[in-house]
């Protein structure tokens, strides 16, 4: 796949997107341990010296059951679903990492990465360079940068 200016420009809502599905999947994991009912029961040995014992019951009622492997797959289809995107957003953003060391000048990667990836201005770019001015060299730098890629 080819790294595009695109794809540079929503490289921080990918990395977004892919934490957001990270939270969905905790979500499901944890909904999933909240359907069963949990109780108590007493009994004791049906033999001497018939102890008395408190056993922990977790399950569905019957009436449920139907229900929750219904919920169970729909989640399951989501759950995998969700990872394929996950999946590919990383791919994605693995991709612009290394397209990034490929880049041969110094100035222009460290450009690209703070304001693709970083978030910075151009202002705020020229004064972490140890620069004067306000930025409009760098965003000039960029421009020239992509238009010589076409």
């Amino acid at each position: 796949m080819k790294v595009t200016k695109y794809m540079l420009e929503t490289f921080r809502a990918t990395l977004n997107e892919i934490k957001v599905l990270e939270q969905q999947l905790e979500r499901l994991i944890k909904d999933e341990r909240e359907w069963k009912q949990t109780d108590t029961v007493k009994g004791s040995s049906p033999e001497y010296p018939y102890l008395p014992t408190v056993f922990k019951v977790s399950g569905f009622s019957f009436e449920e059951s139907e229900a929750v492997e219904e919920i169970r797959k729909k989640q399951k289809q989501t759950k995998k679903r969700i990872l394929d995107k996950k999946l590919t957003l990383e791919r994605q953003r693995a991709e612009v990492e290394c397209w990034l060391e490929t880049v041969k000048d110094p100035n222009i990667r460290c450009i690209i990465r703070l304001y693709y990836i970083e978030g910075y201005s151009y202002e705020r770019i020229c004064k972490f360079l140890g620069t004067e001015g306000d930025g409009s060299t760098q965003r000039k730098q960029i421009n020239k940068f992509w238009k010589d890629r076409k």
